[in-house]
């Protein structure tokens, strides 16, 4: 079991472009949470569209993202979680991927890949990961946080920092990292 996690606040503008690729994932065994904080812009109503392809959804004030996505950990069922923001779309196989990544690395606690930057022309922009040890401790993410997927038991002990407004992704790959490089 996958749990794929989506925080939203007030996302009418991207989050059906964002369930419709969860939902359209070639790897099937999926637990989809929603974590909505308290939406007045019609969020509520796409979601609800969508109801019964969900495992479960929530809308209720919070505070800030990293604590909405903090929630979402403690719903999710699955082996490994996947966090997905409202404005962000998976690859219809992007899962599948991570699986298969998964199976063949059950060592590895920690799973992520490139990812497609939109620019305002409609143009795409590759993020790739970039393995410079000494620009992820000392400069900032290397990691490309909506390509990544986290297995439970690094969630179990760990969570996001939710007194940073920002950041708090960037703080918990690091201490992950500097704690284990596997």
């Amino acid at each position: 079991l996958i749990s794929l996690v989506t925080v939203v606040f007030n996302g009418a503008k991207t989050i059906e472009q964002t369930i419709q690729s969860v939902l359209k994932q070639t790897y099937s065994n999926i637990e989809y949470i929603i974590i909505d904080g308290g939406s007045t812009d019609g969020t509520i109503d796409i979601i609800k569209k969508y109801e019964d392809k969900i495992a479960l959804w929530i809308s209720e004030t919070d505070k800030g993202l990293y604590d909405a996505m903090n929630k979402g950990i403690s719903k999710a069922n699955g082996e490994i979680i996947g966090m997905i923001n409202s404005d962000d779309w998976y690859e219809d196989n992007a899962v599948e991927l991570i699986v298969d990544a998964f199976q063949k690395h059950p060592e590895k606690k920690i799973f992520h890949g490139d990812r497609y930057d939109v620019l305002k022309n409609g143009s795409k922009s590759v993020r790739k990961f970039d393995s410079s040890e000494w620009k992820f401790i000392y400069h900032g993410m290397i990691y490309n946080h909506p390509s990544m997927f986290v297995h439970k038991d690094i969630y179990k002990v760990n969570r996001y920092n939710i007194k940073l407004k920002a950041l708090s992704d960037y703080q918990f790959v690091l201490k992950m990292y500097l704690e284990n490089k596997n």
